[in-house]
């Protein structure tokens, strides 16, 4: 957050009440400070409003009457504990992506009631699910909900198989969650973090890696394997999908595992010689002994 952009309340509350009480013609000059900055959404995070957030919901309502089109996030709605750093910085975040999350649940409610569908619920960080407006006003609550929902398939699984104990491995094109059920129950934590910003919201315990299928494996200058971050995509793809990737640009570990491993339906389906030509490159050239290994993406 850049400094022009934060703005400090002459007021002080304390853990037991206010040590400084915030004036109202005081309030209302900051929130007209903030109007002129023309926000098109606002983060206000007060020390102790978890307390007593009295400050924080007078703030709130004179930034709202001057900025009616911004969205207005209170910490004291969304974290009720201390740690004011941690708070601020869930609070921020909040703000800052739940106008494009409500701005695309609104259009999904709508034409799931024009069609006769239930509305739409949402699922949590946490695991549970919550309402389409209580997502899009509060969208730090869903931003892990992906690795969530998974780990909820694990728990199904593991429930119906009678297995307590289960190791989750849930791997996409960029990335791989791993979690671990102990008794069909999965622990959570209120410490995650999002692009080195602090979580301080409920979330399922799940260890995350930012390398995947799709992941392009090169070596760096002093020759060690490195997976990640940059991704071969859909199109073309991985080396050994054969839809025209460059396979020096585009060697995977989907391309090591088609190589290695190759499923019957795989084989069935591509029509070709197995591994394919591009999946064996791929894979000799991401090897530890093998010279002239792939520049770096983007290089």
């Amino acid at each position: 957050m850049p400094a022009e952009l934060r703005f400090g309340a002459p007021e002080r509350m304390g853990p037991h009440g206010p040590l400084r009480e915030l004036a109202g013609d005081a309030a209302g000059e900051l929130a007209g400070r903030v109007a002129a900055a023309a926000p098109a959404a606002v983060a206000i995070s007060l020390l102790h409003s978890y307390a007593d957030p009295a400050h924080e919901r007078l703030l709130g309502e004179l930034v709202r009457a001057a900025l009616p089109d911004a969205n207005v996030c209170l910490s004291a709605d969304l974290v009720g504990t201390f740690r004011e750093y941690e708070r601020t910085a869930t609070t921020v975040l909040d703000a800052a992506l739940s106008p494009l999350l409500e701005s695309y649940l609104s259009r999904l409610s709508s034409e799931s009631r024009s069609l006769g569908l239930a509305e739409p619920e949402v699922m949590q960080s946490s695991g549970g699910l919550i309402d389409a407006a209580r997502a899009g006003a509060h969208a730090a609550l869903t931003v892990l909900s992906g690795p969530a929902g998974g780990v909820g398939g694990a728990l199904l699984l593991a429930r119906l198989a009678k297995e307590p104990r289960v190791l989750c491995f849930d791997m996409g094109g960029t990335s791989c969650d791993v979690c671990v059920i102990d008794g069909y129950e999965v622990p959570e934590t209120a410490a995650r973090t999002i692009a080195g910003r602090p979580l301080s919201l409920p979330a399922l315990d799940i260890h995350t890696v930012g390398a995947g299928g799709g992941s392009i494996a090169w070596r760096d200058a002093g020759g060690a394997l490195r997976v990640g971050p940059a991704s071969a995509g859909a199109e073309p793809g991985p080396a050994c999908y054969g839809r025209g990737g460059s396979r020096r640009r585009s060697p995977t570990p989907t391309c090591c595992w088609a190589a290695c491993r190759p499923t019957p339906g795989w084989r069935a389906a591509s029509g070709s010689t197995w591994p394919p030509p591009s999946a064996r490159w791929a894979r000799w050239q991401t090897s530890w002994g093998s010279s002239g290994s792939p520049a770096p993406p983007g290089s």
